[in-house]
């Protein structure tokens, strides 16, 4: 036998084995080429089909074929949704979907500030409505001269006499704009935790419970001139710049909260 005629039987063969392979249908249930896309594209489809399961795990292919790009991270959060055994890892891919998208967290959690109050309690600023404004700040006036004490004994008297809550509602400022919730408000003097009530126009709303102080004798005190107190916030820092997927990302990670009803973060939701 010839080289020649060896050489033709090579090529023969080669040219049959590679129309054998043209042949072969892509297997059902596999990605079109395209890898990270075509994962994807199964993951979306089994959301749509009902089977968050599947669809997480195509999700989790996909961020293991690129760590980087967002979108991956967005779906195996939505798969997480309709998972209640997945709820408590949610939070994370919603997290890392807006970190890769943005470049940063959208929200920045534990700002922490400490303020002081100052004689007329416009630091943190009584905003109680059972005590005129009038009245207020006649007793403030007298801070200077009278103390705290004084103006702590006037206020309980005056509450009392009217059968009204004795305590007092106030709204302050935080130093940084942006804030979306407050976590804690803690006077330092006190000892007291005050439960924050809500956040509207960059102003902080919370109540102060009266609380029996005793040095020398007792007195009321609320947040009382020289008073420091810390508190601990968020703020938002995601502005109109945001891609859709961080928008996407961030009302998704509602939607999980929700589904989570008591057990989910209010600040998220």
């Amino acid at each position: 036998m010839t080289k020649s005629t060896v050489g033709a039987g090579r090529l023969f063969l080669l040219l049959l084995l590679l129309a054998c392979v043209s042949c072969i249908e892509q297997p059902s249930g596999l990605p079109d080429p395209g890898g990270y896309d075509g994962l994807l594209a199964l993951g979306w489809q089994a959301i749509q089909e009902g089977d968050y399961l599947e669809a997480f795990g195509w999700f989790e292919q996909a961020i293991e074929v690129d760590a980087i790009t967002p979108d991956a991270y967005l779906g195996a959060g939505v798969a997480c949704i309709y998972l209640e055994d997945h709820w408590c890892i949610g939070d994370d891919y919603f997290q890392v979907a807006v970190q890769q998208d943005l470049g940063h967290s959208a929200i920045a959690l534990h700002d922490e500030e400490l303020q002081t109050q100052d004689t007329m309690w416009t630091v943190f600023e009584c905003v109680d409505p059972d005590i005129p404004e009038d009245s207020l700040d006649s007793w403030l006036s007298m801070t200077a001269d009278s103390g705290a004490v004084w103006v702590g004994q006037r206020i309980s008297a005056y509450l009392m006499a009217g059968d009204y809550d004795m305590a007092l509602d106030y709204r302050f400022l935080p130093e940084e704009a942006g804030g979306i919730s407050c976590l804690d408000v803690y006077n330092v003097h006190s000892g007291s935790l005050y439960d924050c009530d809500s956040l509207v126009s960059g102003h902080v709303y919370f109540t102060a419970p009266c609380k029996m102080m005793y040095y020398g004798g007792s007195y009321p005190t609320w947040v009382m001139v020289d008073q420091s107190v810390v508190y601990d916030y968020a703020t938002f820092d995601a502005d109109a710049s945001a891609g859709q997927l961080t928008r996407d990302a961030l009302a998704s990670w509602v939607f999980l909260h929700e589904a989570r009803e008591d057990q989910g973060n209010h600040l998220h939701a």
